[in-house]
């Protein structure tokens, strides 16, 4: 995930009508990112204790993820992004989220 494509996606979504399902994936990318950081600097046995929850999170807003993109392709919303999020894996699905918190805390 470079900080283009993420650029280009945040974009995108955060023009959306569906305010509440936007407002949902940044408090996900938030959490997952928060666990993420601290998943960084644990040390493996922590890191083994932490996953199955860093797991649930992630799955968690990759569910957000794809109900955004099913709603606003039936409204017939841009959904390029979700092509563009979809060409990475899990990981660059996290390393999105973790640009959503970036976006947010410098805009803070």
């Amino acid at each position: 995930m470079t900080p283009e494509i993420a650029s280009r996606i945040y974009g995108i979504i955060s023009k959306t009508s569906y305010v509440k399902l936007f407002e949902k994936i940044q408090k996900k990318s938030v959490e997952y990112a928060h666990i993420r950081a601290e998943f960084a600097l644990a040390d493996r046995e922590t890191q083994i204790e932490m996953d199955p929850s860093r797991t649930i999170v992630h799955n968690a807003l990759i569910d957000c993820i794809k109900i955004l993109a099913r709603n606003m392709g039936a409204a017939g919303e841009d959904v390029e992004w979700y092509r563009l999020l979809l060409k990475g894996d899990r990981y660059e699905i996290g390393k999105f989220a973790c640009w959503v918190h970036w976006y947010l805390s410098d805009e803070a």
